[in-house]
């Protein structure tokens, strides 16, 4: 299992946990807003800002992020009933 963070394979692990952790009943849009104003707390207030253009972009060209992901799932590091669309899909935001 991936421990760094600072990592590709470690920072989708994060996603994971995080979008099993905070609040199971939000929508996966929810988390992305409670998430980045949490984030925004930790920088001062500072805003924080979501370029759609590269989100798309990023989704378009992950091949390899795709491969560690379905590789992370057959090895069974993520939580239980993960859908790894959605895990990509917030690690790329």
């Amino acid at each position: 299992k991936p421990h760094n963070p600072m990592i590709n394979a470690g920072a989708i692990l994060v996603c994971s946990l995080l979008k099993s952790l905070i609040k199971p009943e939000m929508t996966l849009a929810e988390k992305f807003d409670f998430t980045m104003n949490y984030f925004e707390r930790l920088a001062g207030g500072e805003n924080l800002g979501f370029n759609n253009a590269v989100f798309l972009s990023e989704r378009e060209a992950a091949d390899r992020n795709y491969a560690l992901g379905f590789y992370m799932r057959e090895h069974n590091c993520y939580p239980d009933k993960s859908n790894l669309r959605e895990i990509m899909d917030f690690y790329f935001q």
